[in-house]
């Protein structure tokens, strides 16, 4: 995997590179030396470390597995993001035998969900502050607009837009998160 030399955004629908490197829901998209777009299966990779960034393939349904990005771990626990189709979930795992023990977090679309995941993280992650002060103050410092939703009036996160004005995922809360560890 190389840097993306031309610094430009590619793809299309919801699975947009918009960096050297990304994930879809079934592929692991980069490039290569000619700065040409390449794509893998998801399913051929047990383990992936890109810069200080590490993967894992862990199932997001029964039999179903997917590269997770790492976001912290402690003794018992990893919390790991996964990317499909346009939005950002995060997993909890048991590390003694790998079987979610939260599944599905969508996050970064509404203030008060997140807000809700961010306890629901402290109760497995109660000692790892770097995690749970800077996912407070990545809510704290994004824009936000009211959205009605059939909820109500929410907080949503204004999207980002890339120099081109492709709209980018918002991944609020995992931003600035890599590989903690927090033991």
């Amino acid at each position: 995997m190389y840097e993306n030399a031309e610094n430009k955004v590619k793809g299309r629908m919801y699975h947009i590179l918009y960096g050297d490197m990304n994930l879809t829901g079934e592929y692991i998209r980069y490039y290569d030396e000619n700065n040409e777009l390449k794509k893998f299966s998801q399913s051929k990779v047990e383990k992936l470390v890109f810069g200080a960034k590490r993967y894992m393939t862990l199932p997001i349904k029964k039999r179903v597995k997917r590269v997770h990005e790492v976001i912290a771990e402690n003794n018992e626990f990893l919390l790991t993001e996964y990317y499909s189709y346009g939005a950002f979930y995060f997993y909890i795992f048991n590390k003694n035998n790998s079987a979610p023990e939260i599944e599905k977090m969508q996050h970064s679309f509404f203030i008060e969900n997140d807000a809700k995941i961010i306890e629901i993280i402290r109760e497995y992650f109660p000692e790892c502050t770097e995690l749970l002060e800077t996912m407070a103050e990545n809510m704290e410092n994004s824009d936000t607009k009211d959205e009605k939703t059939h909820l109500g009036i929410v907080k949503a996160y204004i999207p980002e837009k890339s120099d081109n004005g492709t709209i980018i995922p918002n991944r609020i809360l995992s931003k600035g998160l890599i590989n903690l560890e927090c033991n």
